[in-house]
């Protein structure tokens, strides 16, 4: 039954993303969706948490959460504005095997569309389009977030209306008042900040840790060892954004999702403490996580290395100046 229900699934996101317009003939009510049907809000809410924590001002800060927000919602190319399109084929990976939800030749893996939107990202800034820089980076900031959703990484399919994910559900219940209360407990600030390059290093990973890497590379990366494949990377793939979901993914796959047992901490998906604690476990991981890849995006954009936050020096609209605000 679960298969069949998942092949119904797939079948459903392809012909949407297939058959629904994305040019030029796409209406204004489709370019900008009144009612969320995927849990964007909460990835939106999240990205602006961390980019305040990074640091950045509040119009760099507002694109990174509209991207995110943007990735349940939007087709990749032409973008931005948003032209609607449903590309959550791509928003599942797991850190294990290398496989995602689908082997359907339209879709693949959150890691190589996060590796995607993210060097989008980098090519907008270098050409000077400084929202569609900042928005494609925030689709990579929720990608990263999809990493912290154990469906994502059981593989466990999923589609509102017809197939709702319960912890996806419960953050986003009530206007999203489980997301909101964590943040209000939590508030944005520099101590979530982490620098990229203070990931740790091979010999600072758990035992566990390091036990499936060297797992995964014996099925994929093209690496001879778990600690290759950690400093490296898969081959074809950037080391860095690999070692930020790999992280996430990880940490969320100990958890159960609707149809899948997680790796090791199992419990009632209708019960609120169950939920609360998957929350307050992935959510403090997830937000310098997502600041450390911002800091990955400043680093290979950035005109001045010393600078600790990234301000753009060029000439830059007024908007980005805060002026006719």
């Amino acid at each position: 039954m679960l298969q069949v229900r998942r092949s119904f699934l797939l079948l459903f996101i392809a012909l949407v993303t297939v058959f629904w317009p994305v040019t030029g003939g796409t209406s204004s009510a489709q370019r900008t969706p009144a009612a969320p049907e995927m849990p964007d809000e909460s990835h939106r809410l999240l990205a602006a948490h961390a980019a305040a924590s990074h640091g950045l001002p509040a119009v760099l800060a507002a694109w990174i959460a509209q991207g995110a927000r943007d990735e349940d919602n939007c087709v990749i190319d032409p973008y931005p504005p948003c032209v609607w399109g449903s590309p959550t084929g791509y928003h599942s990976w797991d850190p294990d095997t290398d496989a995602f939800w689908t082997d359907l030749p339209l879709f693949g893996s959150a890691l190589e569309r996060a590796e995607d939107v993210f060097a989008r990202a980098v090519e907008a800034r270098h050409a000077l389009d400084i929202e569609a820089a900042y928005r494609y980076l925030g689709r990579a900031v929720h990608l990263l977030g999809d990493m912290a959703t154990p469906a994502h990484v059981n593989l466990d399919t999923h589609l509102p209306p017809f197939d709702m994910d319960p912890y996806e559900q419960w953050l986003n219940a009530d206007d999203q008042a489980n997301t909101r209360t964590w943040i209000v407990l939590n508030p944005a600030g520099p101590g979530w900040d982490l620098a990229y390059d203070d990931l740790p290093a091979w010999a600072e990973l758990s035992p566990d840790l390091q036990g499936q890497l060297e797992a995964a590379s014996q099925v994929y990366g093209g690496r001879a060892s778990g600690q290759e494949l950690w400093s490296l990377g898969p081959e074809g793939h950037d080391p860095v954004i690999y070692r930020l979901m790999f992280l996430m993914a990880e940490e969320a796959d100990n958890y159960d999702s609707d149809d899948v047992l997680g790796e090791q901490i199992h419990g009632d998906l209708d019960d609120p403490a169950y939920l609360v604690q998957m929350r307050d476990t992935l959510f403090p991981k997830l937000i310098p996580h997502s600041t450390a890849l911002i800091d990955y995006f400043e680093s290979r954009t950035v005109p001045c290395p010393g600078c600790q936050v990234f301000l753009p020096s060029i000439q830059q609209p007024a908007v980005m100046l805060g002026e006719g605000q």
